[in-house]
């Protein structure tokens, strides 16, 4: 269940993807109940569990390699190509809910989006706005 009232149905190996639900299913002893994530809105959730039902073979292969070594596959250019809200999103939902594989190759994505551009460029891909800063006064 994501910060909403939505609910997602997913087979465990698939919920499993994730170390923290995996930590929580075998913890707890449940596989039934619903487990609240109230840290992930239920567009980023929705498109975290795409990943892994994607990945559910195991297939991924970017565990432990390193950022500037990996080659992002087409598909996943492709599942990542969102707005970057969307993308900032599922990055911070896939170290939250510990997803290396997804985590790593949504890095990557950013950075290459954010390579070569101008500090203002960054600013504004991330929506980072500046505070003005306040010059004390000499007195």
């Amino acid at each position: 269940v994501g910060s909403g009232a939505q609910s997602f149905q997913g087979d465990k190996e698939v919920a499993e993807s994730s170390l923290i639900v995996k930590s929580m299913l075998q913890d707890l002893g449940i596989s039934d109940m619903p487990l609240p994530l109230p840290n992930v809105t239920e567009a980023v959730l929705g498109k975290v569990i795409e990943y892994c039902e994607h990945y559910r073979n195991g297939t991924e292969a970017f565990t432990g390699v390193e950022l500037r070594e990996m080659v992002v596959s087409e598909w996943d250019q492709a599942f990542l190509k969102a707005d970057y809200g969307l993308l900032m999103g599922v990055i911070e939902a896939a170290s939250y809910l510990n997803i290396e594989p997804l985590c790593g190759v949504g890095c990557r994505t950013l950075a290459d989006i954010i390579h070569g551009r101008t500090p203002q460029e960054f600013r504004k891909i991330l929506r980072i706005e500046l505070e003005p800063l306040e010059v004390p006064d000499d007195e």
